[in-house]
């Protein structure tokens, strides 16, 4: 498609150096492709819950910072308090 704009010289000098093209017809189709994105995003926000369940992330918790040397102990005793001494 052809298109002729009217751009101020200053402004696609200083977008050509903030992103490294020089080409005036990349820079439009990243500037177009760029607003595209961000308003797409606006209009389909990211959904918190999809992004977190989507993770992989199992769980979290506190406990002793000594636990991955006392795990074993730690554990028997749980063990042994819900089931009872065995």
């Amino acid at each position: 498609m052809h298109l002729s704009l009217n751009i101020d010289d200053a402004l696609l000098n200083q977008a050509k150096q903030i992103t490294g093209l020089q080409s005036d017809n990349d820079l439009v189709e990243t500037a177009i492709a760029f607003l595209i994105d961000q308003k797409s995003k606006s209009i389909n926000p990211i959904n918190p819950a999809k992004v977190f369940l989507a993770s992989g992330f199992i769980g979290c918790g506190q406990g002793d910072p000594e636990l991955s040397e006392n795990y074993k102990a730690e554990l028997t005793e749980l063990l042994r308090e819900k089931h009872g001494d065995s």
